[in-house]
């Protein structure tokens, strides 16, 4: 159990750390590069998984990084 919940937190730390690449390339960055960044802080993490995260975070208005 404490290893899903470690696992978790590194998943969450490596989208995060890309979500804030991204946000400073003002979204100029290719996915792959991206998907390549958070498997190599977490190799398990599948690129759908990136692609839902990222979405949802696009989607979502209040992302301090998008400029409208």
């Amino acid at each position: 159990m404490e290893r899903r919940i470690a696992l978790g937190v590194r998943e969450a730390r490596a989208l995060e750390m890309a979500w804030h690449l991204f946000c400073e390339m003002d979204g100029d960055i290719p996915f792959a590069e991206i998907v390549m960044r958070v498997r190599a802080r977490c190799p398990d993490v599948d690129p759908a998984r990136i692609r839902i995260e990222f979405e949802r975070r696009l989607s979502v208005r209040r992302i301090p990084c998008l400029k409208s």
